[in-house]
């Protein structure tokens, strides 16, 4: 009978220590992995790639995230938070699931890739956001950062009920923490069940 596996125990001081908001830990150890990869319909790499003028990113409000239970543990701002994910795994690995969840039912999406050092240009460079109305971008309502938003990033840690969780790819057990509570202090806590065989990072605004 084969022993149960062990993980190092880790508590909530080290994951709110490694809790990153502000795109740090972007160019930690990404010599085997140096790419963030964005999945999205080609309409949406339309604008991302726009060669003509500004480019721009599409953020979903996390009442429409694919994970229910993310939103049921943020009910108060599933309105108001806006996410964007991107997948940091080898780059002769697909993730097909991914092609369906955000490139279309069809698969038929775009996969994006960006080096840690854009990720990091990317995020510092945001300073406006824009509502959407039926598909259309209003430029006449623009909100600003650090007065009309703030902007949160960094690597998701995905969580058991039974007492482990994974950290970019590496697995660990956590001692004396309530979810319920970890989930109340950041927006980068996911359920085990929605890992696949990625670590991942998310970027959030929240009006």
């Amino acid at each position: 009978m084969s022993n149960p596996k062990t993980y190092e125990k880790k508590g909530l001081s080290w994951i709110m220590k490694h809790n990153y908001k502000n795109g740090e830990g972007f160019s930690e150890d990404l010599k085997t992995k140096p790419y963030f990869y964005h999945y999205t319909s080609r309409e949406s790499a339309k604008a991302i790639l726009n060669k003509d003028g500004d480019k721009y990113f599409f953020l979903n409000p996390l009442s429409a995230t694919n994970d229910r239970e993310e939103v049921e543990h943020h009910t108060n701002d599933k309105d108001k938070v806006f996410v964007l994910c991107f997948s940091h795994s080898d780059a002769e690995k697909e993730d097909i699931p991914l092609w369906y969840l955000y490139g279309g039912l069809t698969g038929n999406g775009v996969k994006i890739g960006f080096t840690s050092a854009k990720m990091k240009k990317i995020i510092s460079e945001i300073d406006e956001i824009y509502p959407v109305e039926n598909n259309t971008i209003d430029f006449g309502r623009p909100y600003h950062r650090e007065t009309d938003f703030e902007l949160e990033c960094g690597w998701v840690f995905y969580f058991k009920d039974s007492g482990e969780f994974k950290y970019r790819g590496k697995e660990y057990q956590y001692a004396d923490i309530c979810l319920n509570e970890l989930y109340e202090k950041s927006y980068l806590i996911k359920n085990f069940a929605w890992r696949g065989d990625w670590s991942k990072s998310k970027l959030c605004a929240g009006t």
